[in-house]
């Protein structure tokens, strides 16, 4: 089950995975990891980590990887696909301005309270690399 919270007074929102089942030795890694979803101005963006598997009872999450590495889960080109459903893909720096050392991290900014964008990234960087 993949859902949805709200979290307190503050308004956090994030994707988080509760209740899987899988054959996946490393499945039960996505039920400790969730996706943010971060307000800015009037859109949303989430970034794009990736959860990769490290040995047979555990996996890791990776926070830096270039699109190719990215997109190899999707059968499209991750631009074209996330655009497609209305999301621009880009770095942080590009999408968000930021300008810390997370700035060349991968996300995708959408418009708000969007559901179906950051849940496909969600299935696509932390769930598809661990089953």
């Amino acid at each position: 089950m993949i859902y949805f919270i709200v979290g307190g007074g503050n308004g956090d929102v994030w994707v988080v995975a509760e209740k899987m089942e899988s054959l996946s030795k490393h499945l039960h890694r996505a039920q400790r990891t969730r996706m943010s979803i971060e307000n800015y101005k009037e859109k949303q963006y989430c970034r794009l980590w990736q959860e990769v598997k490290k040995d047979e009872d555990w996996s890791r999450t990776k926070k830096s990887l270039p699109l190719s590495e990215l997109g190899k889960y999707s059968k499209n080109p991750l631009r074209q696909s996330f655009s497609e459903l209305g999301a621009k893909l880009g770095t942080l720096e590009e999408l968000v301005s930021e300008t810390n050392q997370n700035r060349k991290q991968y996300a995708l900014l959408f418009p708000a309270q969007e559901v179906k964008i950051p849940l496909c990234a969600y299935l696509l960087t932390r769930i598809s690399p661990l089953i």
